[in-house]
């Protein structure tokens, strides 16, 4: 069962990952010398757009697939 769920978790984490390299932010970063800190804003709506969407998306399959071990148990039982 973890195998399974480690392949899936690894398949999300990648979709994951090239939707945030594809998704375009805006940022408004400098760095300034001499104190050697960044000061500016960055734009995160993008992101905050699709937490929960793809919560939802991995809350259903998640229900899904235990609904349909739960019916392969009930039937063999």
């Amino acid at each position: 069962m973890f195998k399974k769920l480690g392949k899936k978790a690894k398949a999300l984490g990648v979709v994951a990952g090239a939707t945030i390299i594809s998704t375009s932010a805006q940022a408004a970063v400098t760095y300034d010398t001499a104190t050697k800190s960044l000061s500016g804003n960055v734009d995160t709506t993008a992101y905050e757009s699709a937490i929960p969407i793809v919560l939802a998306v991995v809350g259903l399959s998640i229900g899904v697939t235990l609904m349909f071990k739960m019916f392969g148990k009930a039937k063999s039982a």
